[in-house]
Formats: C-alpha cells, sequence, structure tokens
C-alpha cells in the first residue's frame, strides 16, 4: 500500500510518500534499492529524508524529497490506514 502526497513551494516542489510492507524482509528490500538510487538522483538543492515508521502494526517507510528550504519539513504529514468496503486498504494523511 502506498500513499502519496506532493505540495509546492516557493523552491520546487516537494514529495512525501509513505508505504507500508506485508514484512520487515520486503521493507528492507526497497530502502536498500529503491531509496539508495533516489538519494544518488536527488537534484540539486533537495532534501531527501527517509525514516522506517510502524504504521498501524506492519513496517512502513516514509520518503520525503522537497526542497532544503521547504518550511514543511517541521510539521510533516502523518499517515494511518483505513479499512475500506472493498477490502483494500486506503492512506489519510494528517497534518
Amino acid at each position: 500500500m502506498i500513499a502519496s502526497g506532493s505540495m509546492t513551494a516557493p523552491d520546487g516542489a516537494a514529495l512525501v510518500w509513505y508505504s507500508v510492507w506485508d514484512d520487515q524482509p520486503s521493507r528492507i528490500r526497497f530502502v536498500t534499492s529503491t531509496v539508495e538510487r533516489l538519494q544518488k538522483k536527488r537534484p540539486l538543492g533537495y532534501r531527501l529524508e527517509t525514516t522506517q515508521p510502524t504504521i498501524d502494526g506492519k513496517p512502513g517507510v516514509r520518503l520525503v524529497l522537497a526542497p532544503v528550504r521547504w518550511p514543511g519539513w517541521d510539521n510533516l504529514p502523518t499517515v494511518h490506514v483505513v479499512k475500506a468496503r472493498s477490502l483494500t486498504f486506503v492512506a489519510r494523511f494528517q497534518t
């Protein structure tokens, strides 16, 4: 399950991306492959930050790619999983 949101900032767009994984090995594979590649391609003047939170009992990853001076760094949105009627999962951002 993936939730993402983008915001505009004076210095460029900001991306906040959450992913929730079935298990710890899947999360580790994602972090060691995808995140390392993103760090190498990070635009000049941008900061990439990743954390590995537990989201509603599941291993998660939060990836934030935003301008260094983006004001949202001090107030990042959080997310929680909401079970939908169709048995899929939907994430809702909370600021």
